[in-house]
């Protein structure tokens, strides 16, 4: 499986022999394109995406992975359809999808649909542990400080050892009055990693 392997350039080597003796295979393509995209050579990546897509439109993982290479290079606008194209074609079934999207549009300042789509990633039981602190970052933004901490909660009881979400609470709480017992997750905090010089302001 060359995805797999460390040794990057043997593996983009690899698919340029198999390319080679067969063109028309989308997937070789949109595998080398994300050897391309964790090599940093983003125009390679597009190139071979955009071939992927050309042999096969119905993929909803190649626009997917297109739109990661958009983020890269902060064309936003062109991640945005390629995701919203993923979407449509069904690529929706996972955290990781609706955690991407998130980003996306925080990096577009829609703040409404980046919570959409941190939602939707917490309804999943494997959801990981950043979507809870976007989605408290982002409820803090919009100064829904309860909904927030009611987030940081949740958070808290599935990584009680994650020290960000016990940081995060202790902001909401303190715009909520609750000093006491934001004073208690900030302790709980540094504890937890007491290295982080932003714990302690």
């Amino acid at each position: 499986n060359f995805i797999r392997q460390d040794n990057r350039e043997k593996a983009i080597k690899d698919f340029n022999r198999a390319i080679k003796l067969n063109s028309q295979n989308p997937i070789y393509f949109a595998v080398r394109g994300a050897w391309y995209k964790l090599e940093g050579l983003f125009q390679k990546a597009l190139e071979d995406l955009n071939n992927a897509i050309l042999l096969d439109d119905q993929e909803s993982d190649f626009y997917r992975q297109r739109g990661l290479v958009y983020v890269k290079k902060r064309d936003f606008q062109k991640a945005e359809l390629d995701y919203n194209q993923a979407n449509k074609l069904g690529q929706n079934n996972d955290p990781d999808f609706f955690e991407e999207r998130a980003r996306l549009y925080y990096e577009l300042g829609n703040l409404e649909l980046e919570s959409e789509n941190l939602e939707k990633a917490m309804q999943y039981p494997n959801c990981p542990v950043d979507v809870y602190i976007m989605f408290g970052d982002n409820c803090i933004g919009k100064k829904d400080y309860h909904k927030a901490i009611k987030c940081l909660d949740i958070g808290v009881s599935l990584f009680p050892s994650d020290s960000r979400l016990y940081h995060m609470r202790s902001v909401a709480k303190v715009n909520i009055g609750q000093r006491k017992s934001a004073l208690k997750d900030a302790n709980k905090a540094i504890i937890l990693d007491e290295d982080r010089f932003e714990f302690y302001s």
